[in-house]
């Protein structure tokens, strides 16, 4: 793995095909891929007229599961751009807890942001694809902005785009919140929204330009899910959606 610890600023150049695989992880807890400290910043891009890619995968299956790119398990995770090349991140285990590109288990991350390149971003439960992780009774934070690029992202019980399953009752937080400016955009989530709130938990949406594509599978006649807004049993947990522009079309 990758740590970018305390208050470092680091900016990386994509070039050539690159591959971090997170396959162990100590007794209750995994790293993250690429690990960014709370109070830290990652900006990843591409030099001009070249390509590179990098693909992050977290195979972990830990009580306190890592993100791909974000935070590590048990820590809040700092500032993460992603500006250009070609970014892939999975959580492949099939009941893995933390964001594919955000924060860990029960963590919160500062802010993610996307204003270029190409970002797939996949999880394969709790966490939500882009976002928070998740957590039960766990308040916990995270703003993502995407204002360029195009994007990818997938969840099972978290939002594809927003905050992992779960949330602490009586608490007034924002799980996730998300502002939308530009790009093309799509997501899918089964429990949680496409973008939004995770299973049971809370968003803030803002978007006012890009092109969003929501995806709506054929086999989801059990799906309670808003496309954009609220997960399935996120009735305590507040969600608010505001939709000044963009375009947006469920495939």
């Amino acid at each position: 793995p990758i740590q970018i610890n305390g208050a470092s600023q680091v900016i990386t150049y994509l070039e050539g095909e690159n591959k971090i695989s997170i396959n162990k992880s100590e007794k209750f807890s995994s790293p993250a891929g690429i690990s960014v400290a709370k109070g830290a910043k990652l900006t990843i891009d591409k030099e001009p007229e070249r390509q590179g890619s990098i693909e992050v995968l977290n195979k972990t299956n830990v009580n306190k599961t890592g993100a791909a790119i974000g935070g590590n398990g048990g820590e809040d995770a700092g500032t993460i751009h992603i500006k250009g090349g070609i970014v892939t991140a999975k959580m492949t285990n099939s009941n893995s807890m933390g964001a594919a590109i955000g924060a860990s288990l029960g963590k919160s991350v500062t802010e993610i942001r996307i204003s270029g390149g190409t970002v797939t971003a996949e999880t394969k439960w709790n966490g939500a694809g882009i976002g928070t992780g998740s957590a039960v009774n766990k308040e916990r934070t995270g703003k993502i902005v995407i204002e360029g690029g195009t994007v990818n992202a997938s969840s099972w019980s978290g939002a594809g785009i927003g905050s992992g399953y779960g949330h602490a009752p009586g608490s007034s937080a924002i799980i996730a919140k998300i502002e939308i400016h530009g790009g093309m955009i799509t997501a899918y989530s089964y429990d949680g929204a496409c973008i939004g709130s995770g299973r049971d938990s809370s968003s803030s949406v803002l978007i006012d330009g890009g092109t969003i594509c929501l995806v709506k599978k054929n086999n989801e006649s059990g799906r309670n899910a808003a496309h954009i807004g609220k997960g399935y049993e996120s009735t305590q947990a507040p969600t608010d959606v505001t939709i000044t522009g963009g375009t947006i079309c469920l495939i």
